[in-house]
């Protein structure tokens, strides 16, 4: 079943970030015309910031509605929903492109945030059947399937233009969509055939179309979890507005294009992936406390170095270092939330917290759009002051509580 459920991640982030070097060309580049010759750089970087904004906003509103719906009807169902869902997204996105329609640009990149839920629902699984010291090691395996889909999807995502312009046939920034809505609907079929149901317990509750906004403010009242959904959404919020910066800063100092893109955060994936195989038998060993609470303060660090970078090699070197980092601090802090979930609401806790996620990466756009205009390297200082403060909660305020598995 790990390896079902790993396969079902691992082709879905593929399909997720595949799309990742077309944003910033196909924005911040006038040869394209997405966007009239006489948009000024600075308001394109804006318009791009906005609209990387409503994928996460769509996951805000969708994920804990996904999360609490297979909560009641079973993983699988809820799944293959979700899974349909971005394919229709993945197109419509594509579509947009072609026509170069910004409008059916945000409603498809709002529908593949509604529909991405699924990831959430494939570590309810994990979290229904792990207990112990195992289940961090098993978070791990299944995000193992995100970091080399970070590898393979990005390389694609890079070398599929030049693809589609030579032969001609179809507009070279739509085809990544286009792909990523064929690999959705071949994970469906991969869903329809090895996965198996893992709810023993259907739960009963009332859904709502304001879950998250609720999920956010249940959030905030949990005893045992305030501290470390704030921790979380800080943590988030860095490395969103880090991410969401980083090819438009390559873009304006270094020239790179879609194809040096999609190799920069094949890098990034490599990191992660080694990161998850060679410390998988690692982590069993500490608890996700002591991971987290080193992983954020050695993050908030090495991400300020990138205000100090002035070559390609060096920020490239950073970006690899925070892959790392990521590919320790993730896991362990969706482990360590399944461990303060109740039995029966698994579904509903990684709902919420991937709710917190989805609000961290809608935030950059509105907090970033005027730091931006002193300098990019002014909103990497600022992301990672998000890191230190992260660290400052974990450790100072958190690590005095003794954590219960429930």
């Amino acid at each position: 079943m790990l390896f079902a459920i790993f396969i079902t991640v691992l082709v879905n982030f593929i399909g997720l970030t595949i799309v990742l070097p077309v944003f910033g060309p196909l924005i911040m580049n006038s040869a394209h015309g997405f966007f009239p010759n006489l948009v000024d750089p600075e308001l394109r970087l804006k318009s791009l910031t906005w609209l990387v904004a409503c994928y996460p906003f769509g996951q805000f509103i969708g994920a804990p509605i996904l999360g609490s719906l297979s909560d009641i009807y079973g993983r699988k169902k809820v799944l293959s929903i979700g899974l349909l869902g971005s394919c229709f997204g993945f197109f419509l996105a594509g579509v947009a492109i072609a026509i170069k329609s910004p409008g059916l640009l945000i409603m498809g990149r709002i529908v593949s945030g509604l529909s991405a839920g699924t990831i959430a629902i494939c570590y309810s699984s994990i979290a229904d059947f792990a207990v112990g010291k195992n289940r961090s090691t098993y978070f791990s395996f299944a995000t193992l399937g995100i970091g080399i889909g970070w590898i393979v999807g990005p390389y694609i995502g890079g070398k599929l233009p030049a693809f589609s312009h030579s032969y001609g046939w179809i507009d070279t920034y739509s085809l990544p969509f286009f792909v990523g809505s064929l690999l959705s609907l071949m994970n469906l079929g991969w869903v329809a055939i090895a996965f198996k149901e893992t709810l023993k317990n259907p739960s009963i509750k009332k859904i709502t179309l304001l879950a998250g906004v609720k999920n956010i403010l249940r959030a905030v009242k949990m005893e045992q979890l305030n501290k470390l959904f704030l921790s979380w959404f800080l943590f988030m919020f860095g490395w969103a507005a880090f991410m969401q910066l980083f090819p438009p800063f390559m873009i304006q100092s270094f020239s790179y294009d879609k194809a040096k893109l999609g190799v920069a955060f094949t890098m990034y994936g490599i990191s992660y992936a080694l990161t998850q195989i060679l410390f998988i038998r690692l982590l069993a060993r500490f608890t996700e406390e002591k991971i987290m609470q080193t992983g954020l303060i050695c993050l908030a660090v090495v991400m300020s170095l990138s205000i100090f970078a002035r070559s390609s090699a060096m920020m490239l070197t950073i970006i690899c270092a925070l892959a790392i980092l990521t590919a320790l601090i993730i896991p362990n802090g969706i482990s360590l939330a399944s461990r303060l979930a109740r039995k029966n609401g698994q579904g509903e806790i990684l709902g919420i917290n991937q709710s917190v996620q989805s609000l961290a990466w809608m935030m950059p756009p509105f907090i970033m759009s005027a730091i931006v205009s002193f300098g990019i390297i002014s909103a990497f200082a600022v992301a990672s002051m998000a890191i230190a403060a992260a660290w400052v909660i974990f450790a100072f305020i958190f690590r005095n509580e003794k954590v219960e598995e429930n």
